[in-house]
Parts: C-alpha cells; sequence; structure tokens
C-alpha cells in the first residue's frame, strides 16, 4: 500500500473533508514530477524537460497523457491513499483518504484548477481514518 503526503491550505482541506471537493491537483512541473512518475530507461535532462513541456499540452503531439508518457518510457506511480495536513507541525488536523484514480487532466475552477490547464489529478475516494 502506497501513501503519499500531502499538505493543504485551510480552504481546500475543509472541502475535501465535508465532501465538496471530488479532485486534487498538483501542477505539471519538475518537482511533482519527479516524485509522481518512474521511467523505465534513464531520461537525459532534454528528454525530461521535453516530456513536461509536452504534459502541459499532451494534444500537441499525442493523442493523450498517458500515451505521451508511454512514449517517453515512464508510468504514473500508483498511490492507495492519500494523508493530507493542514500544516507542516506535528500536531496540525490530518486524514487519510482512499483515491479512485490517478492521471493528468484538466482541473475544475471550483476545485482549485484552472480549466485549460493540465495537472497530476487525484480522484478523491472516500475517508479512511482522521
Amino acid at each position: 500500500m502506497y501513501k503519499l503526503n500531502l499538505t493543504l491550505k485551510k480552504k481546500w482541506f475543509d472541502m475535501i473533508l465535508l465532501g465538496e471537493k471530488k479532485e486534487e491537483y498538483r501542477k505539471i512541473k519538475d518537482y511533482w514530477a519527479r516524485r509522481f512518475i518512474v521511467c523505465d530507461n534513464e531520461m537525459g535532462p532534454q528528454s525530461w524537460d521535453e516530456m513536461l513541456n509536452d504534459m502541459n499540452s499532451p494534444y500537441k503531439n499525442h493523442n493523450n497523457p498517458t500515451e505521451l508518457i508511454r512514449f517517453f518510457g515512464c508510468k504514473l506511480k500508483q498511490f492507495d491513499t492519500i494523508c493530507f495536513k493542514n500544516g507542516y507541525r506535528k500536531d496540525v488536523p490530518a486524514f487519510d483518504i482512499g483515491i479512485k484514480y490517478f492521471q493528468i487532466k484538466t482541473g475544475i475552477e471550483e476545485w482549485g484548477g484552472e480549466p485549460d490547464k493540465y495537472y497530476f489529478t487525484f480522484g478523491l475516494g472516500g475517508i479512511l481514518d482522521t
């Protein structure tokens, strides 16, 4: 079982806890890509940068984001749960939630995404532990 730890601002933390927000987004940038993507072979910096650029507009050169990642010999890591925390101290509010899906897709504005921008997207399931 793979658990991902993520920190949230209070607004998003509360919306997820109340069941109002059904997806969590992370921008497609080097920081998150290195945590969410696994590659079969050693990619050089130029190939990595090209993949990240293409992921921000995947339909430019590929049919879909999944095809794009496979083209570069990579895949998305699989996570079972996310532990959301509201802050960085030891005693902050936190809860575990199941993950329905993890993919690259556009965001929903009400949930913090920009409509025409691609994100690493976690579909959120039920709360497992608070």
